[in-house]
């Protein structure tokens, strides 16, 4: 079984300083947002950063087509850690029960350890965030095809639907208002049936 490791992106521009990129008023609006206090002045295309929520979801939907073929069965998600609108970590489940938690441990293959990832843009209120997760959540899927998790933390932990409409959110975690009940295992996404 082989591991997946963290690899950190360097930056580094090559010839003549880039002219001054003219920023567009819809860019401007939705980094606002988003609540980004950002350097306009400063800014240069980053591959982990979105903008846009449904262009977030085309983006990795597309990254999982195009490995299609190199994807091993016994993968079952593909896991997107996310810091406000900056992607900091991805991987691939492939272990029968997946622990998302507060630890600094990164990814090893069972855990996903949120701490554990570098964000030079990270602010003081996701650092206050992240310190209280906890013993996070357990994921897996079941036989059947849907998603199963249970709250392991002390804090509270929310589903957030994405979508009104046709949702694949269970309607339990719905009528809950996205809250999980401690240690009670729930189907939070329903098998997708395709015909």
């Amino acid at each position: 079984m082989r591991l997946f490791e963290r690899q950190k992106k360097i930056h580094t521009r090559c010839g003549p300083e880039a002219q001054a990129e003219m920023i567009s008023r819809r860019r401007i609006i939705s980094r606002s947002r988003d609540g980004l206090n950002l350097d306009f002045g400063m800014l240069e295309e980053d591959e982990d950063v979105w903008y846009q929520k449904e262009r977030l979801y085309r983006d990795h939907i597309q990254e999982v087509l195009n490995k299609w073929e190199q994807i091993d069965d016994e993968i079952w998600a593909k896991v997107i850690c996310m810091e406000r609108n900056r992607r900091v970590a991805k991987a691939y489940a492939r272990s029968p029960v997946l622990t998302v938690n507060g630890s600094d441990d990164g990814f090893d293959g069972y855990r996903i350890g949120l701490c554990g990832f570098d964000n030079p843009m990270r602010d003081p209120k996701t650092e206050e965030i992240k310190r209280n997760i906890g013993h996070g959540v357990k994921v897996k899927m079941d036989d059947s095809g849907n998603i199963i998790i249970k709250r392991a933390s002390k804090s509270n932990v929310f589903v957030k639907e994405i979508d009104n409409e046709e949702n694949s959110v269970a309607s339990e975690v719905i009528r809950n208002n996205g809250l999980l009940e401690p240690d009670k295992a729930v189907k939070i996404y329903k098998k997708f049936n395709i015909d």
